[in-house]
């Protein structure tokens, strides 16, 4: 989600002498403007927008220009909360930048809270680069560890609600009552990455943790195994499910057992990829012995 700084409308030349005049007068000739030209929308800037977007941006820099100046001038926190660009949180510098700011510091933190939250969460849910959500943690520490309970808490109830979702949705991973094929979606549910993200997060989700590991482990192993424990029984991607269920759930139950049953279904894939990799070597030399007899036969 990106939010960007009322300012962004305006040019150089214009920032350069921006000040509560200036202002009322800028906002008089781009209204004027709209009135001129009848168009719906106009563009500032390089930036298309609508009177209603205008009048927005005005009403809030009525109340609060000096603080859109301080963070337009400090450029990765600009960027931070315009596009999520994150060289901000790793910037010690501009990060004490902020912290001995108390004029805007309540203010600029309630910014970075707002944007922070659905960051979390879509990193959370879409799990690709794990470390980001580890910089963030710090970062919030490092702002004001007051702020962690109101930057985490709409990524906790997302989360609450997806777990409680596949309770609730899937009781067992397979599609049917009598066979070991599985719901085409369980591959996607159990996913290591999305673990490890659980584990980058404050120790207030240690509860969603165990929630998660535990329905990898009776949901999706438990109720496989109860069915059929034979390996050969499944496929490919049923299997490296089971994997990642049991490497999951190792961190909340049973760890040396689950763990070995990791191992020995990795073991098992990679027996039959050799085997099938055997096989079909096999059939090559074959089919090349086979080629070569023909054309013996027709040469003669």
């Amino acid at each position: 989600m990106n939010s960007k700084n009322p300012l962004h409308i305006f040019s150089k030349n214009q920032l350069d002498s921006l000040n509560q005049e200036s202002l009322k007068r800028l906002k008089k000739e781009i209204l004027l403007e709209f009135q001129l030209t009848n168009d719906s929308t106009i563009i500032l800037n390089g930036y298309e927008i609508d009177k209603n977007g205008i009048l927005k941006i005005f009403d809030d820099l009525d109340s609060q220009l000096q603080l859109h100046v301080f963070i337009y001038k400090n450029v990765k926190l600009n960027a931070f909360l315009n596009d999520g660009n994150m060289a901000l949180l790793r910037d010690n510098l501009a990060i004490q930048k902020i912290k001995n700011v108390d004029q805007y510091k309540d203010a600029i933190e309630q910014k970075i809270v707002s944007k922070l939250q659905p960051m979390i969460t879509e990193l959370v849910m879409k799990p690709k680069r794990v470390n980001q959500l580890i910089t963030i943690q710090k970062f919030v520490y490092d702002i004001n560890p007051d702020l962690v309970d109101d930057v985490y808490s709409k990524a906790y109830v997302k989360l609450k609600s997806h777990l409680d979702y596949l309770n609730e949705t899937y009781d067992t991973p397979f599609s049917n009552s009598f066979n070991t094929i599985f719901n085409v979606d369980i591959r996607k549910h159990v996913n290591v990455t999305f673990y490890n993200s659980l584990v980058d997060l404050p120790s207030v989700f240690n509860p969603l943790k165990r929630q998660y590991g535990l329905w990898c482990n009776n949901n999706v192993l438990y109720e496989a195994f109860n069915r059929e424990a034979q390996f050969d029984f499944y496929d490919k991607e049923a299997l490296y499910t089971l994997r990642d269920a049991a490497k999951i759930a190792s961190n909340v139950h049973n760890k040396k057992e689950n763990l070995k049953i990791a191992r020995d279904i990795q073991q098992h894939i990679k027996h039959n990829v050799d085997s099938s990799k055997s096989s079909t070597s096999i059939w090559k030399i074959l089919f090349i012995i086979f080629i070569v007899i023909k054309l013996i036969a027709l040469l003669s």
